[in-house]
């Protein structure tokens, strides 16, 4: 909801608002978090893919949030879960 009053209070100023809801993704900063490889296969478990997003795979969507040819795009939040449950 924040994103979508965001963008009905920014539209007169030409401002987009729109997001990116990630699913689980590997970065190296999960094992700065306390992930272990154990505790990221685990969690890989309960994905439909069996592992973690990349961050590659993940990089089209935003910047397609911000092309211009999104110009009508606003007060959205996009999704990228890899069709897993609950993310």
């Amino acid at each position: 909801m924040m994103a979508r009053n965001l963008a009905q209070q920014l539209a007169e100023d030409g401002i987009r608002v729109n997001g990116v809801a990630p699913g689980f993704t590997y970065t190296p900063f999960l094992a700065a978090g306390g992930f272990t490889t154990e505790s990221v296969k685990e969690i890989s478990e309960g994905t439909f893919f069996r592992r973690p997003a990349q961050p590659a795979e993940l990089a089209p969507l935003y910047v397609s949030v911000v092309d211009a040819s999104s110009s009508y795009v606003s007060g959205e939040i996009y999704g990228n879960s890899g069709a897993t449950p609950g993310f």
